[in-house]
């Protein structure tokens, strides 16, 4: 059960961020989401582009399972650094300096599952948007 709210609206929680840990609160885990974003997006379309004529020989289906496929394998391997920005952003104790030391501290912590936590809403998700995404926009 969640707990007693701390602030009556955003303007109120914006400002308490703002005079507790200063403007570069607003930034927190943003390195993180930048290469979490960049390699899903490399992985992504480099996959679905490879794979897409690759199954059943109908194009809209195809297109739906190769996003599924390659919205799959970006997820799962971009995942880590999705894991470092949350720790990042939450405030959790998390001490890396630089996102090597916080794969590092992962690993240490939890070992490869670390590397996984979270994951299965993502995949939940994400794979279906990017299906979703690509056959609609290759049959229009």
């Amino acid at each position: 059960m969640p707990g007693p709210r701390q602030h009556k609206n955003i303007l109120s929680a914006t400002s308490s961020l703002f005079k507790n840990e200063g403007l570069k609160v607003f930034w927190k885990g943003t390195t993180a989401t930048c290469i979490k974003d960049g390699l899903f997006a490399g992985i992504y379309y480099q996959l679905y582009k490879t794979t897409k004529n690759n199954y059943s020989g109908y194009e809209t289906f195809d297109n739906f399972l190769s996003g599924l496929f390659s919205g799959g394998c970006a997820t799962v391997i971009s995942h880590p650094f999705e894991i470092i920005r949350a720790k990042i952003q939450s405030g959790t104790p998390f001490i890396a300096s630089k996102l090597s030391c916080g794969l590092k501290q992962i690993y240490r912590e939890d070992g490869l599952s670390g590397f996984l936590k979270g994951v299965t809403p993502r995949l939940a998700r994400k794979p279906l948007i990017n299906a979703t995404t690509f056959m609609v926009f290759e049959t229009i």
